[in-house]
C-alpha cells in the first residue's frame, strides 16, 4: 500500500546507481540501480546467508563514509576483519594456519598477478534532476600487500563508467591515466579531501554520516539522550572559548615564564660581568707588579735600582745627624766625668772613718751569715726529704752525730746485700701467688662439680665434654637426654663396698661411656646425626644400640667386681648393665694382690689392674666418672670443698705476708739511698742555726754603734753614685765611639759602593727609567719589606744606617769589606725578591680564581641556556660575547615589550571569558531551537498504532554555581582592569595572578573533555549543555491518551523500531539541512537488517517512517523477511552466490516471483 503523505525534504538526492568492479565477491563488472519511486523509494536486497548483501553494503563504508568506520559486522562473521585489501583480492576463506584463499590476485599458474577495483555511486537530486557521480579507485600491484594498495578518488557532474579503465589493469592507476578516461572529473588522491568536496555537493556533513552508518549497522541506543547527544547536537562553542582562554593563558605564562627566564638570564650575565670586573681588576694588580718580578733579570734589576736609591738616602741623611749626636754626647760625657772623680774622694774620706771605729768587719760578717742561712735551710730541706720515708718503717731522724752514723752504717750494710734479699723476697711473693692460683684452681673445680651434678642428678654432669656430646646427639635424633643415659649413670659401688670404687672405674671406664639408645630409634638415626653434626665428632663418640625386650640369664660370682655393683633399677636400661659388666672383656677377680702368674683379669682396691701379660698400676687420673648421686656422695664433695677452701685461705695469707715484706724492703730502700748520700753536716739543723744567732748578735753589736751606723750608710750611698756615674760613663764613651765608628762606616759606604751595582747584579738604563713610573703598589711592598727588615725599633736614618753598613755593636771598629757591605744589600733583595714573587703568587693565583670563578659561572650559564645562547664559549676570552649577550637580552626584556604582553594577554582573556559567557547562553538557545524545528517535522507524522502526534521535550540544567560565581568574579575582574586606563607592570601581573582560578577551572573541565562513542568532546558539565541535557518523548493519541517516553529501552521489538525510526529520522533531517523551505539534503539510508526485527507490522510501520520523512531506503534483509518487506518495497533485488565459483550476481526480484 503506496502512502500518499507529501515528503518534508524539498530538494532529494537518491542513489541512482552503483557499480562495483572486483569488489568482494562480486568479481567483475556489476551494478546495482536501487528504488527511486517518488513517494516510496524502498529497495529490498534479499539473499541467502553469505550471498554478498553485506558485501554490497560494505561499499558504502569504503567509499562514503568517515575513515576508520568499521565494515558492517555482518560481513565479518566467523572471519577475520574485512579490509579494501580482503574486498580487492576477494577473499574466500583463511585456513587454520592462516593461510588464505582469493577470487584474485593469483594466475592460473599461480604467479600473482595485478588487481584494480572500482566503487562508483551515482546520485541524481529528484528537485532539478541534476546527477553527481563519486568514484573510488584501486590498484595492487602483482604480490603486493595492504600496506601498497594505490587509491584515487573522482567526482563528476558526468556518469563514470569503470570499466573504461580495464585497459590500464596491468599496471598502477595513475591521474595522467584518470584525466584522460574522465576529462571533466575532480580527481583527489586523499579520501579526506574527496569526501569534503563530496559531501559539500550532497549537502551531507561527518555527523550525518556517522548516524548513517549506526542505522546501516543497527546500532540502536538505550536512552534518547544518546540519539541527540550523538547525532544531532553539536560541540557548543563554548568549549571552544574554554580551549581559547586556557590556550592564551597557558601562551602568555609560557611568554611570561620566558621573559622572566630571561631576566634571569640577564641577571646571570650581569654576575658574570661583575664577576670579570673582579677578575680585570685581579689582573690589572698582577700588570702593577711585573716590573719587579725576580724571575726575570729586568724585574731584579729594578729591585736592585731601588734599593740602592732608598739605602743611600738613609745614609746620606744619616752622617749629620751622627756628627751632632756625637758632639752633644761628648760634652755630657766631660761633666759626667768631673762627677765621678769627685765621687771617687769622698768614698776613699768616709772609709778612712770607718777604719778608726772597726766598722770594715761587718760586709765580712753580712757574708758569712748569708752562707750560714743558706745551710740552715738546706738542713732543713733534707730532714723535711728524710721524714716521709722514716715514718712507715716506724724510725725517727737522729738526734746526734752518733746515731745519724749508725743509720749511715744500716744503709751501707743494706744497700751492699740488696740485690740477694730482693731475689728473696721476689721468690717468696711468686711461691705465694702460684699457691694462690693452684689452691683457688682446685676450690673452683670442686664447687664446679658440685653445681653440675646438683643439676645434672648423675657424677657424669662433671664432664662438659661428655654432657655435651650426648645433648649434641639427642638435639640432632630429636630425642630427649633422659632417652641417651651413659652406662655410668646406671652404676655404682654398693655402699658396703665402697673401697672397690677405685677399681671400678679403672676395670669400667670404657664401657662407663658409651651411650645406649633404644633400638626403635635405630632406624634413621645414623643419617640424622650425620646431616647435623660434624662427621669427625661423631667418630670420636660411642654409642650402642639396645633392645629392651631381651632378657638375660647371668649367674652371680661373688668373687668378681660386678657383684659388689648395684644399678639403677628404675632405667629400661639396667638389665642390659647388669649383663654387660659380667661380660668377660669388662668384669675381673677382686684380689688383694695381683697374682703374675696367672693371666685372668684382676683388680686391686687400689684400682692396679692386671689382664693377661698387661697392667696398670695405679688410679692417678682416672676420673671418677660412674655412680650415683646421693646425699653421701655430695657430702663428700661438700667436705672436699671445704678442705680446698681453708687451703685456698691459707695460700691467700701467706701472699699478703710476702707482698707485705715486698713493701716494706722497697721503703728501706728509698730510705737507705738518700741516707748514704748526705753527711750529718748536710742534716745538722741544730747547729746552723746557732751559727746563725752567733753571726747576728755580732753584727748587732757593730751596728748598734750611732757613728759606724751613720758613716756605713754614707759609705753605701756614695759607693752607689759612683758605680751609677761609672755605667753613665761607660755608655757615653761606648756611644760617642759607637757613633765615631758609624760616621767613619757610612763614609766609608758611600765612598766605596757604587749605587750602580748590588754583588753581581747590575742596574740596566732600562731598569731606571722603570723605576721612574714605578707603580705605587709596588713601591709600597719594597718599603714595607725594608720596614719589616730594619724592625719597629729602627725607624730612623741613623738607626737604619747603621744597619745599612753592617755595624750594630757598640766598640766594633773593624771596617767592613766589600762582601760585608754587599751583604745587606744582598739579604734585603732577596726579602723583597721573595715579598714579590709571593704577591706575584698571590695576585696570579687570585686571578687565577677569579677567571675560573667566571668561567665556571659562563660554563653553567652556557650548559643552561645551551638550546638559547649563541656561541658562547666558557672563557674569559670571550668577555665581549657575555656583553653583546647582555645587550641583547637587555633589548628582549624592554619594560615597554613586556607591558604590551600583558595588556595584549589580559585583553584576549577578557574576550575569550566574555564569549564563554555568551556562548553558555547560545548553546542552550541552540538546543531548543533544534528540538523545535524536529517537533515542527513531527507535528503533520503520524506516530505508532493509534497515529498520534510525537513531541521531544528537552530538559536543561544550569552550570553550578561554582563555576558561574567564578565565571561572573572574572568577568568582573577583567572589565575593572579594562576600566583602569593606564596600567602598571604589578597591576597587569597581579591580574594575571587573579585568573589563575578561573583558569584551573576551566582546565579541569577541559580536562574531563573526551570523545565518547558517537559522541565528540564530550564531559565538561559547566561548559557543555549536552552534559546537563535530558530528553524525553511526548505522545498524544487521538483518543485522548498520552504517552510520555525518555529511553528507547522497555519497549517492544516494533515500537523500539518505530520510535528509533522517527528519532534517527528526525535527527538526520536536521543534519542533513533538510527542513520546510526546500533547502537540498542527502535522502539514501542503508539499513543492513535494521528495523526489521519485529513482526510485520511492526517492521513495515518502521520502515515506512523513513520514506514519509523523504528517505531513499535500501534494506538487506534474509528471505524470511521478504514477504513483510514486500508490502511496502517498490523494488527488490536478490544476491546470488555460485558455491561452486564463489561468485555473487545481483538479479532484478519480480514481486510474483519473490517468497
Amino acid at each position: 500500500m503506496r502512502d500518499d503523505t507529501t515528503a518534508i525534504i524539498a530538494n532529494r538526492w537518491m542513489l541512482h546507481q552503483r557499480q562495483l568492479v572486483n569488489w568482494g565477491s562480486y568479481d567483475g563488472y556489476h551494478t546495482f540501480e536501487p528504488s527511486c519511486d517518488p513517494t516510496m523509494p524502498v529497495t529490498l536486497l534479499t539473499g541467502a546467508s553469505e550471498s554478498g548483501k553485506s558485501t554490497l553494503l560494505d561499499a558504502q563504508t569504503s567509499l562514503f563514509y568517515p575513515t576508520g568506520i568499521p565494515f558492517n559486522k555482518a560481513s565479518n562473521s566467523g572471519r577475520s576483519e574485512r579490509s579494501d585489501y580482503t574486498y580487492i583480492r576477494g577473499l574466500i576463506a583463511k585456513g587454520a594456519d592462516g593461510n588464505a584463499t582469493y577470487l584474485r590476485g593469483t594466475g592460473s599458474t599461480g604467479m600473482p598477478m595485478p588487481v584494480w577495483s572500482a566503487i562508483v555511486d551515482t546520485y541524481i537530486n529528484h528537485t532539478d534532476g541534476s546527477t553527481i557521480s563519486c568514484a573510488k579507485f584501486m590498484t595492487l600491484a602483482a604480490g603486493a600487500d595492504s600496506s601498497s594498495i594505490h587509491k584515487w578518488f573522482l567526482v563528476s557532474d558526468e556518469p563514470i563508467d569503470p570499466r573504461l579503465m580495464d585497459r590500464y589493469r596491468n599496471e598502477p592507476f595513475n591521474k595522467s591515466q584518470l584525466r584522460a578516461t574522465y576529462p571533466n572529473a575532480q580527481i583527489y588522491t586523499t579520501q579526506q579531501s574527496f569526501q569534503e568536496v563530496m559531501w559539500r555537493r550532497l549537502g551531507v556533513n561527518e555527523h550525518a554520516c556517522r548516524m548513517l552508518y549506526r542505522m546501516q549497522s543497527a546500532q540502536t541506543p538505550n536512552q534518547l539522550d544518546d540519539i541527540f547527544k550523538q547525532g544531532v547536537l553539536d560541540v557548543p562553542q563554548a568549549l571552544q572559548y574554554a580551549k581559547d582562554a586556557v590556550e592564551d593563558y597557558e601562551r602568555y605564562t609560557e611568554i611570561f615564564n620566558e621573559l622572566k627566564s630571561k631576566q634571569q638570564r640577564l641577571n646571570q650575565v650581569q654576575a658574570i660581568l661583575s664577576q670579570y670586573e673582579t677578575y680585570e681588576v685581579s689582573r690589572q694588580r698582577t700588570r702593577q707588579y711585573l716590573p719587579i718580578d725576580p724571575q726575570t733579570s729586568e724585574g731584579e734589576s729594578v729591585i736592585l735600582a731601588w734599593i740602592n736609591t732608598s739605602l743611600a738616602h738613609h745614609v746620606r741623611q744619616s752622617i749629620p745627624q751622627l756628627v751632632t749626636e756625637r758632639e752633644h754626647n761628648n760634652r755630657i760625657l766631660a761633666s759626667v766625668q768631673e762627677d765621678a772623680a769627685k765621687t771617687e774622694e769622698r768614698i776613699k774620706e768616709i772609709q778612712a772613718q770607718l777604719d778608726k771605729h772597726g766598722g770594715t768587719q761587718l760586709p765580712r760578717l753580712e757574708e758569712q751569715r748569708r752562707h750560714a742561712v743558706s745551710d740552715e735551710r738546706r738542713a732543713r730541706s733534707h730532714v723535711n726529704e728524710l721524714r716521709p720515708l722514716l715514718e712507715p718503717l716506724d724510725l725517727t731522724m737522729p738526734d746526734n752525730q752518733e746515731a745519724w752514723e749508725t743509720l749511715h752504717d744500716e744503709a751501707s750494710d743494706f744497700l751492699n746485700h740488696e740485690h740477694e734479699r730482693r731475689m728473696e723476697l721476689d721468690d717468696a711473693t711468686m711461691n705465694a701467688t702460684l699457691s694462690v692460683r693452684e689452691t683457688q684452681q682446685v676450690r673452683d673445680q670442686i664447687k664446679a662439680k658440685i653445681t653440675q651434678t646438683q643439676q645434672q642428678g648423675v657424677r657424669i654432669a662433671a664432664d662438659n665434654e661428655r654432657v655435651a656430646a650426648r645433648d649434641a646427639l639427642a638435639q640432632a635424633a630429636g630425642l630427649s637426654a633422659q632417652d641417651l643415659p651413659y652406662v655410668a649413670e646406671l652404676m655404682d659401688v654398693r655402699k658396703d663396698e665402697e673401697q672397690w670404687r677405685d677399681a671400678m672405674n679403672v676395670v669400667y671406664a670404657p664401657l662407663s661411656q658409651i651411650i645406649l639408645i633404644d633400638r626403635r630409634h635405630e632406624q634413621g638415626f645414623a643419617k640424622a646425626v650425620s646431616e647435623h653434626l660434624d662427621a669427625h665428632a661423631i667418630m670420636r663418640r660411642n654409642w650402642r644400640f639396645v633392645d629392651l625386650d631381651q632378657h638375660y640369664d647371668d649367674a652371680p660370682n661373688e668373687s668378681m667386681l660386678s657383684e659388689k655393683l648395684r644399678f639403677n633399677d628404675t632405667s629400661p636400661f639396667a638389665a642390659w648393665v647388669r649383663h654387660a659388666v659380667q661380660q668377660p672383656q669388662y668384669d675381673a677377680v677382686c684380689v688383694e694382690h695381683i697374682d703374675d702368674s696367672i693371666t685372668t683379669r684382676q683388680i686391686q682396691t687400689d684400682g692396679q689392674f692386671k689382664e693377661g701379660t698387661r697392667g696398670a698400676y695405679g688410679s692417678k687420673n682416672i676420673a671418677d666418672l660412674i655412680g650415683f648421686v646421693d646425699p653421701e656422695y655430695l657430702a663428700q664433695l661438700d667436705t672436699q670443698y671445704r678442705a680446698a677452701q681453708l687451703r685456698y685461705n691459707e695460700a691467700e695469707k701467706a701472699r699478703s705476708a710476702a707482698k707485705e715484706a715486698l713493701k716494706t724492703f722497697e721503703n728501706q730502700h728509698d730510705l737507705y739511698r738518700d741516707v748514704t748520700k748526705l753527711t750529718w753536716n748536710e742534716v745538722d739543723v741544730r747547729s746552723a742555726v746557732r751559727t746563725i744567732k752567733d753571726l747576728e748578735e755580732r753584727i748587732t753589736r757593730i751596728t748598734s754603734d750611732p757613728d759606724i751606723q751613720q758613716l756605713t750608710e754614707q759609705l753605701e750611698r756614695c759607693q752607689q753614685d759612683k758605680r751609677d756615674i761609672d755605667q753613665r760613663v761607660a755608655e757615653l764613651t761606648n756611644q760617642s765611639n759607637h757613633q765615631q765608628r758609624l760616621i767613619e762606616l757610612e763614609q766609608h759606604w758611600l765612598k766605596n759602593v757604587p749605587e750602580s751595582a748590588v754583588g753581581k747584579t747590575h742596574v740596566t738604563p732600562t731598569a731606571q727609567r722603570e723605576l721612574a713610573v714605578l707603580d705605587p703598589h709596588a713601591i709600597e711592598l719594597m718599603r714595607q719589606t725594608i720596614d719589616n727588615q730594619f724592625g719597629a725599633a729602627n725607624t730612623t736614618d741613623s738607626e737604619r744606617a747603621a744597619i745599612i753598613v753592617g755595624s750594630t755593636k757598640t766598640g766594633d771598629t773593624k771596617v767592613p769589606d766589600d762582601d760585608d757591605i754587599a751583604r745587606f744589600r744582598d739579604m734585603i733583595l732577596g726579602k723583597i725578591s721573595q715579598a714579590a714573587m709571593a704577591k706575584l703568587k698571590e695576585c696570579r693565583t687570585l686571578t687565577d680564581e677569579q677567571a675560573t670563578v667566571v668561567e665556571q659561572s659562563m660554563s653553567a650559564y652556557v650548559a643552561n641556556h645551551a638550546d638559547v645562547v649563541g656561541p658562547l664559549e666558557p672563557s674569559v676570552n670571550d668577555i665581549e660575547g657575555y656583553r653583546n649577550e647582555r645587550r641583547q637580552l637587555q633589548t628582549q626584556i624592554a619594560p615597554t615589550a613586556l607591558d604590551e604582553q600583558y595588556r595584549l594577554c589580559l585583553g584576549r582573556i577578557q574576550d575569550s571569558l566574555t564569549q564563554i559567557n555568551a556562548a553558555l547562553r547560545s548553546d542552550t538557545r541552540k538546543i531548543t531551537d533544534t528540538l523545535d524545528n524536529i517537533n515542527t517535522m513531527f507535528e503533520k507524522l503520524p506516530y505508532g498504532p493509534k497515529s498520534g502526534r510525537m513531541r521531544i521535550q528537552v530538559t536543561i540544567k544550569p552550570p553550578s554555581h561554582t563555576f558561574k560565581n567564578a565565571l561572573n568574579d572574572a568577568i568582573d575582574l577583567m572589565r575593572d582592569w579594562s576600566l583602569q586606563g593606564a596600567h602598571t607592570r604589578s597591576q597587569d601581573e597581579a591580574t594575571f595572578q587573579e585568573l589563575q582560578p578561573i583558569i584551573t577551572m576551566l582546565t579541569t573541565l577541559l580536562g574531563k573533555v573526551r570523545n565518547q562513542p558517537g559522541v565528540e568532546q564530550y564531559g565538561a558539565f559547566d561548559l557543555d549543555p549536552r552534559c546537563r541535557t535530558a530528553f524525553a518523548v511526548d505522545v498524544d493519541n487521538p483518543d485522548g491518551t498520552k504517552e510520555h517516553l525518555n529511553t528507547t529501552g522497555g519497549k517492544s521489538g516494533g515500537a523500539l523500531q518505530e520510535l528509533t525510526s522517527f528519532v534517527y529520522g528526525a535527527a538526520l533531517i536536521y543534519l542533513l539541512g533538510g527542513d520546510v523551505d526546500g533547502h537540498p539534503g542527502y535522502t539514501t539510508i542503508f539499513l543492513d537488517e535494521a528495523l526489521i526485527k519485529a513482526d510485520g507490522n511492526y517492521t513495515v510501520r518502521a520502515l515506512k517512517v523513513l520514506p514519509m520523512l523523504g528517505f531513499q531506503i535500501i534494506v538487506s534483509a534474509p528471505e524470511s523477511k521478504t514477504s513483510e518487506i514486500m508490502r511496502l518495497a517498490t523494488k527488490a533485488v536478490v544476491a546470488v552466490k555460485d558455491p561452486k565459483q564463489e561468485r555473487t550476481t545481483l538479479r532484478r526480484a519480480e514481486r510474483e516471483n519473490m517468497p
